[in-house]
């Protein structure tokens, strides 16, 4: 669940299919979203390979968008924000689990979602092939060395 994890990633290009965001640093989520989507999407490509689904999307609307391949282009990604893909209400999370568990190759999803249950079919099934990253508040150090690195 740390970031660090996640920014090596980045730096190396071996990207896992799923990554999951939550925490109270908006800051840093946005910036490893744009991040993510540079790496992901190929500019002038973001209208055919990114989609972004928020609030009450439906298990269909989202296996739809994972499910469809990438055009011109070797990825695609796909944007969730609160949609409540991690709890346990609602209809369709057993085909959304399975989805999980035969992950197309070309896709990657990134979850934006504070409320989460680890207990759920669908949190178990995506933490198999994806990584949950805390945004936590920063310390005044890290805060420190992160404005000292910019201004070098």
């Amino acid at each position: 669940m740390s970031y660090q994890t996640l920014k090596e990633q980045l730096k190396t290009g071996a990207l896992l299919p799923a990554y999951h965001f939550f925490g109270e640093e908006q800051y840093l989520k946005s910036h490893y979203m744009g991040l993510l989507k540079k790496q992901l999407v190929e500019e002038g490509m973001e209208t055919f390979n990114l989609t972004v689904l928020e609030g009450n999307a439906t298990a269909e609307s989202i296996m739809t968008a994972l499910e469809t391949p990438p055009m011109m282009a070797e990825k695609k990604l796909v944007i969730l924000k609160d949609t409540g893909i991690f709890t346990p209400s609602g209809s369709g999370k057993a085909q959304l689990a399975d989805v999980f568990s035969d992950f197309p190759p070309y896709a990657h999803l990134l979850c934006i979602e504070e409320k989460f249950d680890k207990r759920s079919a669908v949190f178990k099934a995506f933490s198999k092939i994806g990584l949950s990253v805390e945004f936590a508040y920063r310390s005044r150090a890290d805060i420190k060395a992160w404005v000292v690195k910019l201004l070098k």
